[in-house]
């Protein structure tokens, strides 16, 4: 169990020792094995210990799981720079996205694709001034009052 699955999540994987008393988690542990429509849970640790080939999968598709499951970098590496730049305006100049070999993961994406990294950061560093001028916008708007 992990605590951040929630207890919907941790109580489906308990579902025959909850039946009787508790008739929900033996819905919910079905919609946790089909995955179909809104009731996909793959984002869950429960989901990527019991079913890992359909979790992964999804995680090569989808930069939300993959960030939730810890292999942001290893399957969108040019997403995982964009949000650390964006993040390290946000929290600080150091922030990274620390995952397994992400550290390896970067400087292997750094060397391959300087052109992609100097894009990204271009638009990051117009993404900033268009905040600044924002801000120094609003607070004059402020003064003014």
């Amino acid at each position: 169990m992990n605590l951040d699955d929630g207890v919907m999540i941790n109580s489906a994987a308990l579902w025959p020792l909850l039946e009787p008393q508790w008739k929900k988690p033996k819905t919910w542990w079905h919609e946790l094995c089909t995955a179909k429509g809104k009731k996909d849970y793959d984002w869950s640790h429960l989901a990527a210990r019991y079913f890992p080939n359909r979790v992964d999968t999804k995680c090569q598709q989808d930069p939300s799981l993959a960030v939730a499951h810890g292999c942001f970098w290893q399957y969108h590496p040019a997403k995982a720079y964009e949000w650390e730049l964006r993040l390290q305006d946000e929290i600080g100049p150091d922030f990274t996205i620390d995952e397994a070999d992400s550290d390896t993961l970067r400087q292997q994406f750094e060397a391959k694709h300087p052109d992609i990294i100097k894009t990204l950061k271009e638009k990051e560093a117009k993404r900033r001034e268009r905040k600044d001028k924002k801000a120094d916008k609003e607070q004059l708007a402020f003064q003014g009052m």
